[in-house]
Order: C-alpha cells, then structure tokens, then sequence
C-alpha cells in the first residue's frame, strides 16, 4: 500500500484524485465496533487518507472532513444493508454509480479476509473480483492513467 499512497499523492497534485487528513484508530475502532473488522490494508487507507476519490471513483470512508455523511462507510454499510440487501457480514467502500457495491467480509474469521466483492444490487448476489482492497485501488489508478496519457 505504501507506493499506492506516494502514487494517490502524486495524482492529488495533477488534480486527479482528493483524499482526506486520515483518521485515528480510535475512530477506526468505533466503526469496527459497528460494522465488523476492516482488513489491514484498509486501516492503513483509513490512517492515512480517512477517505479518497480517484478519478470518478469516490471511495467511502472516515473522518470530520468528508464531504457527505453518506460517504462515511459506517453510514453506507448500514444504508445498504438495511435498504439495499446487503449482506450483514458485508462493508461496502464503493458505489460504482450503478448501484452496484465493492464491499469486503467484515468478520476476520473466513478465509477470504481481505476479499473484494460486487454486490450485484438488482439480483442482490455477490461475485468475487479476486482482488484485494490495495488490488482494487490500484486498478482505479492504472485505469486513471490510461485516460490521461490517451
């Protein structure tokens, strides 16, 4: 994650991405406490960032500076898991502007800790990306910089 973040600043500085001040682990606490536990590299997304937009993805998170309440995760997980269907043991980072959610399993006991989904909202099922969340924001990166050097 440590070179995603030396990349998301350097995007921030060409206009491409924001991101927050981060967050302390008290505050990361208080929204596992409410949602489940987050895998480790999203605590360090929290930490440093608390949250993030890169390009047209706007990445749900932490902290007094976010913009809309609905972009706290603590807020768009329980949105989405009363109204939405999303599962329970699931915490969502990402709307993808469809209605669709990139989420992950908030229970480190399974052994896809760290695992992204798509919760597919019309069918209201899960398919796996096979990537993990550092995975997933690297992906939103490269996408990125495709479309500016085309």
């Amino acid at each position: 994650m440590d070179d995603l973040v030396m990349e998301i600043m350097t995007l921030a500085q060409r206009g491409e991405a924001e991101m927050g001040s981060g967050v302390s682990e008290q505050e990361i606490s208080e929204a596992e406490s409410l949602l489940g536990s987050f895998p480790p590299d999203f605590h360090v997304y929290l930490r440093t960032f608390g949250w993030m937009s890169i390009g047209s993805s706007e990445f749900f998170g932490l902290g007094p500076d976010v913009e809309y309440p609905s972009m706290l995760v603590t807020q768009a997980t329980l949105h989405e898991r009363a109204d939405g269907g999303l599962p329970l043991d699931m915490i969502t980072f990402l709307n993808n502007g469809a209605g669709d959610l990139a989420c992950f399993r908030g229970h480190p006991d399974t052994d896809d800790v760290g695992a992204v989904y798509w919760f597919l909202h019309e069918t209201r099922e899960l398919e796996a990306t096979g990537r993990t969340f550092t995975e997933f924001v690297r992906e939103c990166i490269d996408w990125v910089l495709d479309e500016s050097n085309s």
